[in-house]
């Protein structure tokens, strides 16, 4: 390298730059977050819900492996769905974000069940929200807790940590 750096004295600083722009693109976040919120259940419930969508902007798929909030106990991925009639709330373990897709967490949909709650939320109050992806970014959001919107929301406030969660299954949001 010496002999090509006496002979290029000019190729140094390219490397550089090159190096810059490789951390900074390393650390630009592949997901990006929209409009996340919390829906406000009565003061007693232990179990809320999380809703945002997920723009996955990268050349692959990625998948949410597991989310967290120092607001909760534990933070699930969860999928409201109708079966024979019956609506029921689906444990999903991983979920897919396709290629230039996005997966929306919405009431009667995909959310996020919030367990434990530490302390009351109000309307207003700000939540932080930590999703871990399959390539080992975390993604950290706030996300606002808002009154019951009304559209089509399961209500969580009658779930319990205990209650028994149907069998987890791996979804691919590209049946979306």
């Amino acid at each position: 390298m010496d002999v090509l750096l006496k002979q290029r004295p000019n190729i140094l600083p390219g490397f550089i730059v090159i190096a810059a722009v490789s951390v900074a693109a390393a650390n630009h976040h592949a997901v990006v977050i929209h409009d996340p919120w919390i829906q406000e259940a009565p003061p007693s419930a232990e179990v809320l819900a999380a809703y945002m969508v997920l723009k996955n902007t990268s050349d692959e798929t990625l998948t949410v492996t597991s989310a967290s909030s120092p607001a909760f106990e534990r933070m699930e991925i969860h999928k409201s769905e109708i079966h024979e009639g019956m609506a029921r709330m689906v444990h999903v373990e991983n979920l897919a974000i396709p290629q230039h897709g996005q997966v929306e967490f919405k009431p009667g949909g995909y959310h996020f069940m919030l367990m434990g709650r530490k302390q009351p939320l109000r309307a207003g109050d700000k939540v932080d929200l930590t999703l871990t992806f399959s390539n080992r970014t975390e993604l950290v959001t706030t996300a606002e807790v808002r009154k019951n919107m009304g559209h089509g929301a399961m209500d969580h406030s009658k779930h319990s940590m205990e209650q028994p969660m149907k069998q987890s299954v791996m979804e691919d949001a590209q049946t979306q």
